[in-house]
């Protein structure tokens, strides 16, 4: 087993984050929301999943965060609809930069969020690495850095990304 691999989050320089995740992408998320509450920031998490179920670590997130809100596809916990709904909950933390993981179509949709409020956006990608060390190419997403457009191995360049490299700018 190989890890950690690639590139992590960036610590925000301010006071605030926000942190959007989907299902299983609250994994990356909660160690980086308890990384940011020991540091003193203010985190506002927002959470989704298809149903209460899946709506892993909620109750561990309420000791690193003072602003959770959950939403859930099938209404059964928390606001019913998606996750990405509840962005415009943030404006309270104008400068905060958004730290999102879970699945691509969630993804894009933050990043979309994100470019239009003209804020900063990082979005770690769910991607299999066969060998984890960049050699194979099997992770390789289409960016678009500086204006052209390249591949970037997950495993190796990623998986963090910021959200307009990969879903446009």
């Amino acid at each position: 087993m190989l890890g950690p691999l690639g590139r992590g989050f960036p610590l925000p320089a301010g006071r605030q984050a926000i942190l959007v995740a989907g299902g299983i992408g609250v994994a990356p998320l909660f160690y980086l929301a308890r990384t940011l509450h020991a540091e003193g920031k203010d985190v506002f998490f927002l959470f989704g999943a298809r149903d209460q179920e899946g709506l892993y670590l909620a109750g561990e997130l309420a000791s690193v965060t003072a602003r959770l809100q959950l939403a859930t596809e099938d209404g059964s916990a928390g606001y019913h609809g998606l996750v990405t709904d509840l962005l415009p909950l943030a404006q309270g933390y104008p400068a905060a930069p958004v730290f999102a993981c879970g699945p691509a179509a969630m993804l894009r949709t933050v990043a979309t969020l994100c470019r239009e409020a003209r804020r900063e956006c990082f979005v770690s990608l769910e991607s299999r690495m066969a060998c984890g060390v960049g050699a194979c190419l099997g992770c390789v997403v289409e960016t678009s850095r500086g204006g052209r457009q390249e591949y970037a191995r997950v495993c190796v360049e990623g998986p963090v990304f910021r959200g307009e490299e990969v879903f446009g700018a």
